[in-house]
């Protein structure tokens, strides 16, 4: 199964037709205060940015560096 896959079990519509229980498999995570969520949502749009990442090594982008300079950047 892809990566895909793993990152919309967080998704809205499947995480709470699996019961709402796929968090525990966090143990360590952070506990929630009122200025941030650590829940699927929060798992979800994490997992995308890891997913961003790993495709754009996949396809040899740059991932640190802007085009011939010294300054990292790694939002593109």
């Amino acid at each position: 199964m892809d990566f895909g896959f793993w990152r919309y079990l967080f998704a809205q519509p499947q995480f709470h037709a699996g019961g709402k229980i796929l968090l525990k498999i966090f143990p360590a995570k952070p506990t929630t205060t009122p200025a941030i969520q650590y829940n699927h949502s929060y798992v979800f749009n994490q997992l995308g940015k890891i997913n961003e990442l790993r495709n754009r090594i996949a396809h040899h982008e740059p991932i640190c560096f802007l085009s011939g300079k010294a300054i990292i950047e790694h939002t593109s």
